[in-house]
């Protein structure tokens, strides 16, 4: 059985049809789609749902692997929008200053399996690091901050919560991230998105009716968002496929 949790619904979208069929059950308020050998978790975004929903899920359903999976921000000059990236290891940004080592290394088995599965996927894949932060970083001075502390690849917001709770628990972890924008990307900062990870679509409406003139800015994020969203279900297709046993 593997787990894969990811913030929003179009993340759990990106997932294969096969592991979120059917109702969703609500475990500790959070709903998981189960299919034959695989489940997925909608956490919501940030530290606290992450933290909530990796704990509750994988104590009522202990899995063999714990996938993180979703959207990234990028970092690194010269990663493009639709990359995927398959992270060696992730660090939170409250451990810029710590005294101890904090960083949780990816499962050195299922990355290899990762990196053999892309050789066989028309996607652009590529091994890299991911900083979780606590705010989104909306625009190139933010990530430029992030960028300068070890170099992370990517940003996002929920994957070094999901390893903490897997690897407490001894279970095998990788988070897997496709690039909807780059390091010199602005993204407006609409307020649409709900905690849960679902999209007021009223409140994003209303930004557009105060804010007309930023319609190609937001036209050219979802397009780069759809792109992003379809090499991920790309990459996870045969990949969760292969680690429930579901390929020949």
């Amino acid at each position: 059985m593997i787990a894969v949790f990811a913030a929003m619904e179009s993340e759990v979208a990106a997932c294969p049809a096969w592991m979120r069929g059917g109702d969703p059950s609500d475990i500790g308020g959070f709903p998981v789609f189960a299919g034959e050998g695989a489940y997925v978790c909608q956490t919501g975004i940030g530290r606290e749902k992450a933290q909530a929903a990796a704990e509750a899920v994988l104590s009522a359903m202990p899995p063999t692997a714990v996938l993180s999976v979703g959207l990234a921000g990028g970092l690194a000059p010269g990663l493009r929008v639709g990359e995927i990236v398959l992270c060696t290891h992730v660090d939170h940004e409250s451990h810029r200053h710590a005294d101890t080592e904090q960083t949780i290394y990816a499962d050195e088995a299922l990355f290899e399996r990762a990196l053999q599965v892309a050789e066989g996927v028309d996607v652009p894949t590529r091994s890299g690091t991911s900083l979780t932060v606590d705010e989104a970083a909306w625009g190139p001075i933010e990530k430029a901050g992030h960028h300068a502390w070890k170099a992370h690849d990517i940003v996002e917001m929920e994957s070094f919560w999901i390893a903490e709770a897997a690897v407490r628990r001894g279970l095998a972890f990788l988070a897997i991230r496709s690039i909807s924008d780059d390091s010199a990307d602005t993204l407006p900062n609409i307020g649409a998105t709900r905690p849960d990870g679902t999209i007021d679509i009223n409140k994003f409406l209303e930004y557009l009716a105060e804010h007309p003139e930023t319609g190609d800015q937001l036209s050219s994020v979802a397009q780069n968002v759809k792109a992003s969203l379809a090499t991920l279900a790309l990459f996870l297709d045969p990949f969760t496929a292969e680690l429930a046993g579901r390929r020949k």
